[in-house]
């Protein structure tokens, strides 16, 4: 359903730059546009123009990713690297089936792609800004980070759309329920094999 509402020939807002939050506005927008789309997809209460933050984001682990379109701050996600500080994710999902390679037992090298947040003037066009914003952060992933696995906590509905568009797959353990990082609402754990795009 999500898939066949996508223009993938749709050009990329006119003026769009993805790049990582180096300023207190940034964070401070960011952290505004996050809470207006949870209350906006109502997952929590509250007035719009409040901040969400968490400990997690302020983490010298964790990268914030901000779009602009223009002056209007259109899109964010946020980059958590796992180092000796567990994942959001893990407040309630084990995700120690993907922590090794099942035929190496190598440890992978895991980061979680979460907070994802668009402006509503951009939420509906998800060609517009989102796609471009998923690849940057994939790129990002591959290339700079040298991440093996991204892991996500995704709303069920929207699970299949990852597993379809991305290839991303439900570990074992990450089946729906409530995610305390997510205001209480279910989710689903995903994760996605960057190996299988290296050759």
């Amino acid at each position: 359903e999500f898939v066949s509402q996508l223009n993938l020939k749709a050009p990329l807002a006119k003026g769009l730059e993805i790049k990582l939050a180096e300023t207190a506005p940034e964070f401070i927008d960011a952290a505004k546009l996050l809470h207006n789309s949870y209350v906006r997809r109502q997952l929590i209460k509250g007035p719009m123009g409040a901040m969400r933050l968490s400990l997690y984001t302020v983490l010298p682990s964790t990268g914030l990713i901000v779009a602009r379109t223009g002056p209007l701050l259109s899109g964010t996600v946020q980059v958590h690297q796992r180092t000796e500080t567990n994942l959001p994710i893990e407040e309630s999902f084990d995700i120690s089936s993907i922590l090794k390679d099942a035929k190496t037992g190598k440890d992978q090298r895991i980061v979680e792609i979460g907070s994802l947040a668009l402006h509503d003037l951009k939420a509906a066009r998800l060609e517009e800004v989102y796609l471009p914003l998923v690849s940057y952060i994939i790129r990002l992933c591959m290339t700079v980070l040298a991440v093996d696995r991204i892991v996500i906590a995704v709303q069920p509905r929207t699970a299949e759309f990852y597993e379809a568009l991305f290839g991303f797959k439900i570990f074992k353990g990450g089946e729906a329920k409530r995610h305390s990082f997510a205001a209480g609402a279910e989710a689903v754990g995903l994760y996605l094999d960057l190996t299988d795009f290296r050759v």
